[in-house]
């Protein structure tokens, strides 16, 4: 609907402008308020998107905190024990992984399953349009420009998923690290450990 209301507005832009060259200022008058009208209905729509999109949130949010406490803490695997006290394989800054990062998982998926959707409607609707007016040439040079851009830009650019994925792990030791310190403070501050802490 979001794209529909925007190709909505280019064209009415379009006939607002056209009245605006030939001083139809009666027609103008009706098209600004018109405009006006739908600027509302598509403010409540974008509003009602911005809602849903929120809400997509915190449900995979809660779905997946529910679930990680479940996997967590069986009382006859000692699963919480385990993954923070146990031998070499023990995970490491759990607490951070169970709240934070899927606080931003949850995040990161619903932006992704919005902003995926969009693009795809906006391709069809858009296409549709530009060849209605222009003919099929132009957005199929479009396409072909976007195509070599895009090739252009994965060879050339550096990999930011990994990048992101790195920052989170450094980020998740770098708490871990201080959660460590203040549960063993007194034992650094009686063995003079400062030194070894930093």
């Amino acid at each position: 609907l979001r794209t529909v209301g925007s190709v909505w507005v280019a064209r009415h832009w379009g006939r607002i402008v056209n009245s605006i060259v030939r001083r139809n200022f009666g027609r103008l008058r009706t098209l600004v308020l018109q405009f006006a009208c739908s600027a509302l209905g598509l403010s409540v729509l974008n509003a009602l998107l911005k809602y849903y999109i929120a809400s997509l949130k915190q449900q995979a949010r809660d779905r997946i905190t529910v679930w990680c406490h479940r996997k967590y803490m069986r009382p006859a695997d000692m699963i919480y024990y385990k993954a923070n006290k146990v031998g070499d394989h023990k995970i490491a800054h759990c607490d951070h992984r169970i709240t934070s990062d899927i606080g931003v998982f949850s995040e990161t998926f619903a932006d992704v399953l919005s902003q995926s959707l969009k693009p795809v409607v906006d391709f069809l609707v858009y296409s549709v349009e530009l060849s209605r007016v222009q003919g099929l040439a132009s957005p199929l040079t479009l396409y072909a420009w976007f195509a070599i851009a895009s090739c252009v830009s994965t060879l050339t650019l550096p990999p930011y998923g990994e990048l992101a994925a790195r920052e989170q792990d450094l980020e998740g030791k770098f708490r871990g690290a201080h959660s460590d310190l203040i549960n063993n403070c007194e034992q650094v501050a009686f063995l003079g450990g400062e030194e070894p802490e930093l």
